[in-house]
This record gives structure tokens, C-alpha cells and sequence, in this order.
């Protein structure tokens, strides 16, 4: 089973935030470009750097993670299994690693808006983001990982801890993500 990463992208424009705009804009998305409401609406890293997607170690290469972004909530799911980060509010998974190089890529290819990703891997226990400058900063420092937790998996704080319970005899988190939001939702 692959480790799956749970990423949150933010677009801004000047001081707005895109996918809070266009959720309430939604038949009139003039605040962003046809092209680049394309590519929220139905999200998929070949739209932005193609690669053969059979291929994971170009995939890693050129998008920063062996596959492209998924989601298993049937209501974000765009054409041809791709995601809608506008219904998702800008939340998709990937595996292994977060798609740092999709993140810098969409940077350059629409220089008007700015991008950061947020990321956090509940399995391996680390978190990050990557900046509008496309700078990737890691962590497996327990406060950013409360911190990116309960920002990412919409958790309290107290939830958050009941998840990352590590089991004493293997060292891992004893709790499965999807079954665990599952409960608490």
C-alpha cells in the first residue's frame, strides 16, 4: 500500500483567496483565467507537466511524486478521475511526496497569482509546505505536525493526538487516516 500525502493548495490573487472566491463565483469565474479554472476543475499534473504516467520514477522526476493527484471523496472527483480542487477548496493526496515540482511549475506558467502547498503525511509523520517561491521547508517536528494536522485534517487538537498515538511495540501510528476521519466525522 503506498503512503499517501494529504496536500492543500492556496491560489491567491493580491491579497484574495481564489478557491473561497470562485466556490461563491462558480458560473462566473472571471477572477481567474479560462485556463487556469481548466485546470482546478478538473486537476491533473499531466495539465501542467506531462510525463508518462506509467512511469513513476519520471513522474517523481518531474512532478515530485510517483503519481498523479487523487482524492477519495466522490464529490471532488472532476472528469476522467481527475479532482476538483474547487469543490475541494484546493485538497487532493498524492503518494509518497508532495507535487513540489507542479507547485513551482504552476508559479511560472501564471505569474499573476501566487501558490502554496500544504502537506502532511499522517503514516511517516511529517509535514511541510512549499512556499510561493516554490522553496520546500520539511518537518517532523511534533508542533508542525499539530499545527499542518489540525489545518489539513480538519481535527482538533485532541483528535489530532488520539490519531498520532504511536503503537509502543512497532513504533507506527496505530490508526488507518481514512477509517479514522471516517469516525470522527
Amino acid at each position: 500500500m503506498a503512503n499517501i500525502i494529504t496536500n492543500k493548495l492556496t491560489i491567491r490573487k493580491g491579497a484574495k483567496k481564489i478557491f473561497s472566491s470562485l466556490g461563491s463565483e462558480v458560473a462566473n469565474h472571471t477572477i481567474v483565467s479560462d485556463e487556469l479554472y481548466d485546470i482546478l476543475k478538473n486537476f491533473s499534473f499531466q495539465k501542467v507537466i506531462k510525463c508518462d504516467p506509467d512511469d513513476r520514477q519520471e513522474a517523481f522526476d518531474k512532478w515530485g511524486c510517483p503519481s498523479d493527484a487523487e482524492t477519495s471523496h466522490e464529490e471532488f472527483l472532476g472528469e476522467d478521475d481527475t479532482v476538483n480542487l474547487i469543490n475541494s477548496f484546493g485538497e487532493f493526496c498524492t503518494e509518497w511526496h508532495p507535487p513540489v515540482e507542479i507547485v513551482r511549475a504552476l508559479q511560472k506558467k501564471f505569474p499573476d497569482y501566487t501558490f502554496a502547498l500544504d502537506f502532511i503525511d499522517e503514516g511517516f509523520c511529517f509535514c511541510g509546505s512549499v512556499d510561493i517561491n516554490g522553496e520546500e521547508n520539511f518537518s517532523e517536528e511534533e508542533k508542525d505536525m499539530r499545527y499542518y494536522g489540525a489545518y489539513l485534517l480538519n481535527l482538533s487538537h485532541k483528535e489530532l493526538d488520539e490519531f498520532l498515538e504511536v503503537d509502543e511495540e512497532d513504533g507506527k501510528v496505530k490508526n488507518d487516516i481514512d477509517k479514522f476521519i471516517e469516525k470522527n466525522s
